[in-house]
């Protein structure tokens, strides 16, 4: 089981160039009772994204391993957090930056990518809640 406080440390470990910014991020949150992963994982989103436009995607692989991982061994917290968090704050990082998001699903694992489609069709109006099932 992966918990909360696992995510940003597993990030990390597989995509060091992150480090800096969570280190910044810890810093500027160091008096909260948590560190609040939502806005690391944003700004995690970003460094991604840049990455990405950078040509910089060596880390990719393992980065994407991890957020699998998130969805199928995360606790309840993990799993919508590797979907809301991540995958969807990826998917409009993207395309705030002109970057059609779908050149992410190539690192996609089945789960995650799965969880990229019911993101696509909560947006697109086609189901309530992204918690419903997509085929798979």
């Amino acid at each position: 089981m992966i918990y909360r406080d696992e995510m940003l440390p597993l990030l990390v470990s597989a995509c060091p160039s992150f480090l800096e910014n969570w280190e910044e991020h810890k810093r500027e949150y160091r008096d909260e009772e948590n560190y609040l992963p939502y806005i690391a994982i944003g700004e995690f989103s970003h460094h991604l994204v840049e990455l990405y436009k950078s040509k910089k995607t060596k880390e990719f692989p393992a980065v994407f391993t991890e957020i699998e991982r998130f969805h199928i061994e995360g606790e309840a917290y993990v799993k919508e957090a590797a979907t809301i968090g991540c995958l969807e704050g990826l998917q409009n990082v993207a395309e705030n930056r002109g970057l059609d998001a779908n050149v992410f699903l190539q690192y996609l694992g089945p789960e995650s990518t799965r969880c990229w489609k019911e993101l696509n069709k909560f947006w697109n109006g086609e189901i309530g809640q992204t918690s419903e099932t997509v085929d798979k």
